[in-house]
């Protein structure tokens, strides 16, 4: 019994046989998701972002800043990452200018 292929609400049946002539079947319903979530929008300077999965729901949507500072502005890298329930990664980067006052 198997299913490759990613959708929701799969179903495979299987039945078994023995010697005496008996049987019996078992049924499974399953949502394969092998696709990463979409990350629909990040706010990197609140450093928070949202995404969307249809199949298993996003799990956590977390975006990570790293400051470098140079002489009158600092400049801040961030990476979004967007996690499902299936464990599907999906990121999106970028950076932004910061001025000193």
């Amino acid at each position: 019994m198997s299913l490759a292929s990613a959708g929701e609400n799969q179903t495979v049946t299987e039945t078994i046989s023995d010697t005496d002539g008996g049987t019996a079947s078992v049924t499974v319903t399953a949502n394969i998701d092998l696709g990463a979530p979409t990350i629909q929008r990040v706010h990197p300077r609140a450093g928070t972002c949202r995404a969307y999965d249809p199949l298993s729901g996003v799990q956590s949507c977390v975006v990570q800043r790293t400051r470098v500072h140079h002489r009158g502005f600092t400049i801040v890298r961030w990476i979004a990452r967007a996690t499902d329930h299936a464990g599907n990664v999906a990121k999106d980067f970028g950076s932004y200018r910061v001025n000193a006052r």
